[in-house]
């Protein structure tokens, strides 16, 4: 590789993939540097309220079409039906005792349930890693 780039971003996982479109969009020359391969094994993740704000505006401000109907299970469905992701309508904290092997029951003293969103359309998405980290991949190339 001979070529001078203006940004160098180490990994094509969420973070990386999103950066480099940011910093395309912002004119800088990028190169995108992976040692690994799509799909591959990540531990998985879930969307939040506040992360698909996030993500939409991110999108919207940086002109990222592909991102948006990401931002929720309904769009997501729509847009990327062959995508895997799981529907969230909520998630849970639970608190366990560090010093206490499980398995444990789940109490009103130990649960706190938050509900995320009223219907599906507008849900949280759980992200399968390996193929949603593929996509971004793809989305940069």
């Amino acid at each position: 590789m001979n070529r001078v780039y203006d940004v160098a971003v180490v990994g094509s996982g969420f973070a990386g993939s999103l950066f480099a479109m940011i910093a395309r969009r912002l004119g800088y020359s990028v190169v995108l540097l992976e040692r690994g391969r799509h799909p591959r094994v990540v531990i998985g993740e879930s969307s939040t309220p506040l992360s698909n704000l996030l993500l939409e505006d991110l999108a919207k401000r940086y002109d990222l079409p592909a991102l948006r109907p990401l931002t929720k299970w309904g769009s997501w469905q729509e847009t990327y039906p062959d995508l895997p992701c799981g529907l969230k309508r909520g998630f849970s904290f639970l608190h366990h005792d560090l010093h206490r092997q499980g398995p444990w029951t789940i109490t009103a003293d130990n649960h706190f349930l938050v509900a995320a969103s009223p219907h599906n359309a507008i849900a949280d998405t759980h992200w399968y890693r390996a193929d949603f980290d593929q996509l971004l991949m793809k989305v940069v190339a």
